[in-house]
């Protein structure tokens, strides 16, 4: 598989790979990129570009971003897909891997429920004060950059959602390194994240 630099499906600038096995077997499952620095730098740059749009995107939009996203997800051709995946790759039970993106899409819906709550400003009146009847605090929340999200092999699924769903819904962009023993279901929901309709600068997957 390829990594996900600026919307694009990318091999390494100077080509290197890392062979990806399957632990149980030995056998190798796929490759996948070794990033250069040319490449970190060029992402890099693209994902301080993606966050000046991000965060302009309205709360709504990327709401409905996120739930496109668990909802592709979700589509059993894809679930089974992945989940054979993240067998192969790690080791754990198809029917465990398979029960993961149940708990994917509870964590994502979760935080895009949290979003619409908490992420719309909160007024404070200042009537207890005297002299201050009339006086207000307005608080507002402000994505803050780009987020660099590391996922461990042992739960890929729960913390790209733990990580990832936050910092996008806020309007921060977003680099997910996923571990070399284990990144290819990630390379698999970017490129579903991406389809959704996350813009290539926001999200970006790299390897290595």
């Amino acid at each position: 598989m390829k990594m996900y630099i600026g919307g694009q499906e990318r091999e390494a600038s100077d080509g290197k790979q890392i062979i990806v096995y399957n632990p149980a077997t030995g056998e190798q499952v796929d490759t996948v990129p070794v990033a250069t620095w040319d490449d970190v730098n060029e992402l890099l740059d693209n994902s301080v570009k993606g966050f000046q749009e991000w965060a302009e995107v309205p709360l709504h939009k990327r709401m409905a971003v996120m739930q496109k996203f668990v909802d592709l997800v979700m589509q059993e051709d894809n679930r089974k897909a992945m989940a054979l995946t993240m067998c192969k790759e790690m080791g754990k039970p198809y029917k465990e891997c398979y029960g993961d993106f149940m708990i994917l899409k509870n964590h994502i819906e979760g935080f895009i429920s949290a979003a619409r709550n908490n992420l719309t400003g909160v007024v404070l009146p200042f009537g207890n004060e005297a002299g201050k009847e009339n006086d207000f605090d307005i608080q507002v929340r402000e994505p803050i950059g780009p987020i660099v999200c590391i996922i461990s092999f042992n739960a890929p699924l729960t913390l790209l959602a733990k990580k990832v769903a936050p910092a996008l819904l806020v309007g921060n962009s977003a680099i997910i390194k996923p571990a070399s023993d284990c990144p290819l279901v990630i390379l698999m929901l970017s490129k579903l994240m991406l389809e959704a309709g996350v813009p290539g600068n926001v999200y970006q997957c790299v390897t290595g």
